[in-house]
């Protein structure tokens, strides 16, 4: 039994907790603001879902994983710190926080799961940490605002739909570190207007950069004839011009 002070819409836990446990306070929709204590070292999963009243809750400074859906649809939450502490964010753990404007994903963080921060459209500063190898399915889904983001050197595959739908990113520098860029990667996002396919890359997914009206693609000789075996251009690039250059 977890002890919780104050009244329905301020709570504190008690000292000593160390698992905000699945679902305690799933679809509260009167809590605005939880102070968590520092024993706490998870929070579980569906923990805050549907708390759409939650403006204000620290992460303790030991917790090591934020479960999946821990925060889904909090979309009254503006700020939230995560702290070096953490290595693992969970699948949905965001997804809808829509208040959400930047946030800082410390190097301790390794894995990030599918769809994290799917459908946070009013955030538009992220980072990705060189710990991060994958960018999972979906995990940068409608973040309609987001209008740049640096892929680090860590990353060798680029999931399905990662970036689908962020229609405000100008601008993406894929590293010579990834190998596979998965079906809708970066479809839709119609204010993207060039981007570099690094010599690394062996692989590009369907519909990969459908519907990027404006978008001009730099691609290997040797990529672009794999996909024409494969697939057909169409079906990765739609509407973007396509330019064929010889492998460097």
């Amino acid at each position: 039994m977890i002890n919780k002070y104050g009244d329905t819409e301020h709570i504190v836990i008690e000292d000593g907790i160390q698992k905000i446990d699945e679902s305690m306070f799933c679809g509260d929709v009167f809590t605005k603001t939880v102070k968590l204590p520092d024993s706490v070292t998870e929070i579980g999963e569906d923990a805050f879902n549907g708390c759409r009243s939650l403006a204000e809750i620290n992460i303790p400074p030991f917790v090591t994983k934020i479960g999946n859906y821990a925060f889904y649809d909090c979309d009254s939450l503006i700020e939230i710190v995560i702290p070096d502490s953490v290595t693992e964010i969970g699948e949905n753990a965001f997804y809808g926080c829509s208040g959400l404007t930047r946030l800082v994903i410390p190097d301790s963080v390794t894995e990030i799961g599918e769809l994290a921060f799917g459908g946070c459209t009013r955030l538009s500063e992220i980072n990705i940490p060189g710990s991060v190898t994958v960018i999972n399915k979906g995990t940068f889904f409608r973040c309609d605002s987001l209008a740049e983001i640096s892929i680090p050197d860590s990353v060798t595959e680029i999931g399905e739909y990662a970036f689908c739908g962020c229609t405000g990113l100008a601008k993406v520098v894929i590293p010579d570190s990834v190998t596979d860029i998965y079906d809708g990667a970066f479809c839709n996002c119609g204010s993207l207007e060039e981007i570099v396919i690094p010599d690394s890359v062996t692989e590009i997914g369907e519909g990969a950069f459908e519907f990027d009206r404006k978008l001009t693609v730099s691609i290997s000789r040797h990529l672009y004839e794999s996909i024409v075996n494969e697939y057909g251009v169409y079906d990765v690039f739609k509407n973007a011009k396509v330019v064929v250059r010889d492998q460097r």
